[in-house]
């Protein structure tokens, strides 16, 4: 799973553990990609629920609309 989820190259990739869980907060919730990103960046619970440190800044909205966007037929 490494080999095909981390690349030696660019930045470094979000566990997926952490993406799943935010995937699933959207689903939950009914968010839009931007409304989860700044929901993670605001709300503690939502934070600490995906396992994000709090000096780390939340996934980037691109992030689940292009790497998440195959996965989102799992969660609904």
């Amino acid at each position: 799973m490494n080999m095909i989820y981390s690349s030696s190259t660019g930045r470094p990739s979000y566990p997926l553990l952490t993406l799943f869980k935010s995937l699933l907060l959207q689903a939950w919730y009914g968010l839009s990609d931007y409304a989860l990103e700044e929901a993670i960046d605001d709300r503690l619970s939502f934070r600490n629920f995906v396992r994000l440190s709090h000096s780390k800044k939340a996934p980037d909205h691109s992030v689940f609309n292009g790497t998440c966007a195959n996965q989102r037929s799992w969660i609904e």
